[in-house]
């Protein structure tokens, strides 16, 4: 399927600014990049870094910063190229993943900037892929894996000390494993810590070298991870998405086997507000119990065992996930109707009747939303 991308450039063509943005790009969003671009652009070395940036509204952004020859005066030249998402383009998309757009994509650092960030292109063909079945877990060590996963699903800033790449190779193959909340609005930065990211996003992660002073951070009661992710201070406890996800990755293929479902499952419905960490508890417990009912498509179809769906319901429900619990219900009412047992189809007419009434309690309190009216007329256009 083709995905959009738009580009921001940020370099030296007689002195450091943007020199490339895309029309659609607004300037609340540009500015951001502008400020962005402005620190992390000192940290360029001689190997390639990548950032993601979940801070916009409007974009999700993959950053990446390199050199790129000399500049009018012969200094080195460091070049940010971000590439943007929209959220409205990616929210739709399964198994999204900021690092599966193709090389090309990017500015060649060799060539002429002004005349190759005028012909960037402008979409790129996006195949999903399930991260169960291509999860390394021979070369990630799963202590790394877990204490990295903690810090990307803590809610605040973490710090990660690690030699070149390291680290950000551990974080680059865990974020296909998030639910698509919280990877859509997570941040990690390579090559220090950049105080105007700070605090923009719930999850922040900064992957520093080996040379910068965690003591600070550690002090101040901030997780930091040392030697690659091995060695951990003030790591948050554990965490029940990580316990579930890391423990089926690292078993056996069997373990596997049953992760695709519930991976595709979370990529497929989206919870009514964000996780919390109750909601992560119960997210796990209603997947754990429903998860053989998860089909390709990542729907929950529970018709063989409706008993088990009507279980995992409440924990569903708990987590944020009304849509896994509508489901349930239409595949159990749909099995009524199939067994002409209207008695009890035309009970549970109650709890539609109670759920009409407590929504419309809460609606007739909020005003119209006119936006959305607008819109729907415009499309009708």
């Amino acid at each position: 399927m083709k995905l959009n991308v738009y580009h921001h450039v940020y370099t030296s063509i007689n002195g450091y600014k943007t020199v490339k943005v895309s029309q659609s790009v607004p300037k609340n969003t540009l500015d951001m990049l502008e400020e962005y671009s402005k620190q992390i652009h000192r940290l360029a070395r001689r190997t390639v870094r990548f950032s993601i940036l979940g801070f916009d509204e409007i974009f999700v952004c993959l950053s990446r910063l390199s050199l790129a020859g000399s500049d009018h005066v012969g200094r080195t030249r460091a070049l940010v190229h971000n590439l943007l998402f929209r959220r409205e383009d990616v929210e739709a998309l399964p198994f999204f993943d900021v690092f599966s757009v193709p090389a090309e994509i990017f500015m060649d650092e060799q060539a002429d900037v002004a005349m190759c960030s005028a012909r960037l292109p402008e979409s790129f063909e996006f195949s999903p892929r399930n991260p169960a079945t291509a999860f390394p877990s021979d070369q990630l060590p799963q202590k790394t894996a877990r204490n990295v996963l903690r810090c990307m699903l803590h809610d605040g800033t973490s710090i990660v000390r690690s030699v070149e790449g390291q680290a950000f190779a551990a974080a680059r193959v865990l974020l296909a494993l998030l639910p698509p909340v919280a990877r859509e609005h997570l941040t990690v930065v390579t090559g220090d810590y950049i105080q105007a990211c700070d605090g923009r996003t719930r999850h922040t992660v900064f992957i520093v070298p080996p040379e910068f002073d965690v003591k600070p951070f550690s002090d101040a009661g901030f997780p930091v991870l040392d030697d690659g992710g091995q060695t951990a201070l003030n790591l948050p406890k554990a965490h029940p998405y990580t316990r579930m996800v890391l423990g089926l990755l690292y078993g056996g293929e069997e373990d596997r086997a049953r992760l695709a479902p519930l991976l595709r499952a979370i990529n497929t419905y989206r919870p009514a507000v964000p996780y919390s960490f109750d909601a992560y508890q119960n997210l796990v417990q209603g997947l754990l119990t429903a998860g053989g009912f998860f089909s390709r498509d990542g729907r929950l179809h529970v018709e063989g065992a409706p008993e088990k769906g009507l279980e995992a319901a409440l924990s569903f429900f708990r987590a944020g996930h009304p849509d896994i619990v509508f489901d349930i219900f239409s595949s159990c009412l749909r099995l009524l109707g199939k067994r002409n047992m209207q008695p009890a189809l035309a009970n549970f007419e109650n709890v539609v009747m109670s759920g009409i009434d407590t929504l419309k309690e809460f609606f007739s309190e909020v005003p119209q939303d006119v936006q959305i009216l607008e819109d729907i007329a415009d499309f009708d256009e």
